[in-house]
């Protein structure tokens, strides 16, 4: 096994318990409490008009995209600084677009599920 083989494995196995890490924390940290009985608590408690909490999906779906937003405007700039060439053949664009088309079919999909399993109150 090559010096390159290994780095790129151990690359890997870093991502992998990185993004692990992530989906705990995230389950542990972000995700808020059910409502009681599915019933949403107003913001305001003695108004004449209360404010709901969003939609428990919402919440989820706000932090999501935030998250894709610092992705894109800071931690893309490292890239600058490593040796980083486009591929050429076009057999590994297609891979590319593949897997990019995947992510979102799945993301997509999600949400589409996340929206339909709301509590409608």
């Amino acid at each position: 096994m090559s010096a390159s083989m290994l780095l790129g494995d151990v690359l890997a196995l870093v991502a992998a318990f990185s993004y692990g890490l992530y989906q705990v924390m995230y389950s542990r940290y972000a995700v808020p409490p059910d409502p009681p009985n599915g019933a949403h608590e107003p913001l305001l408690r003695n108004a004449s008009s209360t404010i709901d909490t969003p939609p428990y999906g919402l919440f989820s779906n706000f932090l999501l995209s935030f998250i894709g937003i610092v992705t894109i405007t800071v931690l893309w700039i490292p890239l600058l600084f490593l040796p980083f060439e486009f591929p050429t053949e076009t057999r590994v664009w297609a891979f590319v677009v593949l897997i990019a088309a995947m992510g979102l079919v799945f993301n997509s999909g999600m949400m589409v599920r996340f929206a339909c399993t709301q509590n409608a109150t």
